[in-house]
């Protein structure tokens, strides 16, 4: 692999980062409204190491249920917070 390749690769990588923790501090500032959160579900895929107490190598869905129950929140890969109503 050459290097602009790796380069290339690197910067794949990047932007599919693994984990949730940086997805949850960029929607911080979407969720501030919410003033209060009654459920936060991460669902991790099969395969993750968080399974073996490794850190998290996937990148999982998460979703948002604020104290009102009203609606849903989803955080997508670049930390945006995107509003559904529950059904």
């Amino acid at each position: 692999m050459n290097r602009h390749q790796r380069r290339k690769a690197e910067a794949r990588a990047r932007k599919a980062m693994p984990g949730y923790q940086h997805r949850l501090l960029a929607a911080a500032p979407d969720l501030a409204a919410m003033r209060a959160v009654s459920q936060c579900m991460v669902q991790h895929d099969d395969g993750c190491a968080i399974f073996q107490r490794r850190p998290c190598n996937c990148v999982p869905d998460i979703s948002i249920v604020p104290a009102t129950g009203d609606s849903v929140y989803t955080i997508d890969e670049q930390g945006n917070a995107h509003r559904s109503s529950k059904q």
